[in-house]
Parts: structure tokens; C-alpha cells; sequence
């Protein structure tokens, strides 16, 4: 994760050296980082049978430890500026380690924060800092993908899956004509999304995550347009192999997630 060995970070889009601070290690030795988020196993216990039945397993959110040191004295106004920096978001917001830039961890700050220090203005802060999954995140990565005379018998393309868990992309597909495309995926068992009977010059906004599809034709609602045994695309680690059949113009958003902290 990196985190002890950055030297600042990156809050909400601001970074930390704008505030006169910068991580800080107080422990001596090496350092030591968590490696993944806590997982737990759920079972059933069925009474007289000693061996319980596995359910599954559940992965915490992913939490840790954050310590910054002032570079100059601070006074009570640059307290209350840091403090109104790390504590303005209402959700979770970005936070980016200078050790590795493009790793973020969408976190907020909780349970007791400290404030240590030798009585001259000098000192450190201590932060709990918990993230939204277990994950962390690369930046978004968009892609254009324009088939507007695409070949009957599609165009194939790879598309790189860099996270560590199967990602859903988010797609926004303009149908130039035709009124339909499809969209396979052979690195996961042909799974496919396919629309027929659609507008020429329409546009799909797919969230292949949440699962919801916009058009932009107003009273409009396009689920009955998949056609049968369509799946949302996924995207499993690694090279998917892709043939895309249409006229269409696609721009395709990734954020891949990393187990690792």
C-alpha cells in the first residue's frame, strides 16, 4: 500500500503540502502496512453437528492509520483550515498516497483524531481513515471506440481488465443506423449485450454495474430492447477479447480495483 513511506498525500483533489504537512512515521523499525482488507467466513452452526456449514466469505471495508507532521509551528487558524479540509466531505472522497498517485482509496475520516504535540506548537496528527470497500481504485481510463462503419461480421478488440476482481465498465453508445448492436465478450464464455429495434442516431448511457440503461429519447425506457440472455458486459482480470457488431460510435468507461491495499 505505501502509505508510511509517502512523503504527502492528496485529499479531495488538494494536496497536503498546501497546509504546511506531510505523512510523519512515529513507530522505529520497519514498517508495517496492512496488506489486504479483513475477511471474515460466515457458516451456520446446526445443533449436535460440530462442524458448521460454510456460507461464504465477506471482505470489511478497508481501514488504517494516517499520521502527519507540521513542517513549520502551526497556530490555532491553520488547525481550523486542516480541520475543515479533512472533515468538508459529507461522502467519501479521494485520497491519494505520493508513493503511488494513481492508487486511490475513496475514504473519510473517523472515530477519535488526536492531535500530539510538546506544548510549543509543534506536533503531529493521528487519523483513523476508513474506505469505502475493500478496494482500492485506479484513476478512470476512457476509451473511444468508433465504429461507424463497422463490418457486418464486427470488429474485434482487446480490452485490459488491470484490477484484480472482474470490473463493469460504464458504456455510452450512439446507434448511427441499423438499430441495433451487440457486444461479445469470448475471454467470458460469449457472454453478450445485445439491443435490437433501437432509433438511428440514439444514445444508450449503460451502467454495466448498477445495471440501468438511459436513452436519451425522452419517455423512452429501452430494458425490453436486450434481447433475450443478454448479460451486462464484465470485464474478468486481465485481456478480454472483444467482437462488437454495429454501426456505432462507444465510449467506454473503466475503473479497475485492486484487492492489495
Amino acid at each position: 500500500m505505501s502509505i508510511r513511506s509517502s512523503e504527502y498525500f492528496i485529499f479531495n483533489g488538494v494536496q497536503s503540502q498546501s497546509f504546511g504537512i506531510f505523512n510523519v512515521n512515529i513507530s522505529s523499525g520497519m514498517l508495517t502496512e496492512s496488506f489486504t482488507a479483513n475477511k471474515s467466513i460466515k457458516e451456520v452452526k446446526i445443533r449436535n453437528n460440530p462442524t458448521p456449514y460454510f456460507m461464504n466469505t465477506e471482505y470489511e471495508k478497508l481501514s488504517f492509520n494516517l499520521s502527519f507532521g507540521f513542517d513549520e509551528k502551526y497556530d490555532s487558524e491553520k488547525i481550523r483550515n486542516v480541520a475543515r479540509w479533512l472533515t468538508s466531505p459529507i461522502f467519501y472522497a479521494p485520497l491519494q498516497l505520493s508513493e503511488n498517485i494513481n492508487r486511490i482509496f475513496y475514504v473519510m475520516f473517523t472515530d477519535t483524531s488526536e492531535l500530539i504535540h510538546n506544548g510549543l506548537s509543534q506536533g503531529y496528527l493521528n487519523l483513523n481513515v476508513v474506505c469505502d470497500s475493500p478496494y482500492s481504485y485506479s484513476p478512470v481510463y476512457n476509451q473511444i471506440i468508433n465504429l461507424t462503419s463497422n463490418v457486418p461480421e464486427g470488429t474485434k478488440m482487446i480490452v485490459p481488465n488491470h484490477g484484480d476482481i472482474d470490473n463493469y465498465p460504464g458504456l455510452k453508445i450512439k446507434v448511427i443506423h441499423g438499430g441495433s448492436f451487440s457486444i461479445t465478450n469470448h475471454s467470458n464464455g460469449g457472454e453478450v449485450l445485445a439491443f435490437t429495434g433501437l432509433a438511428n442516431n440514439e444514445t444508450l448511457t449503460i451502467d454495466c454495474q448498477a445495471q440501468h440503461i438511459e436513452t436519451d429519447i425522452s419517455h423512452t425506457y429501452r430494458f425490453s430492447n436486450m434481447t433475450a440472455n443478454s448479460k451486462f458486459l464484465k470485464l474478468i482480470r486481465g485481456n478480454n477479447h472483444l467482437n462488437i457488431k454495429g454501426n456505432v460510435e462507444i465510449y467506454l468507461s473503466t475503473q479497475f480495483k485492486t484487492i492489495q491495499g
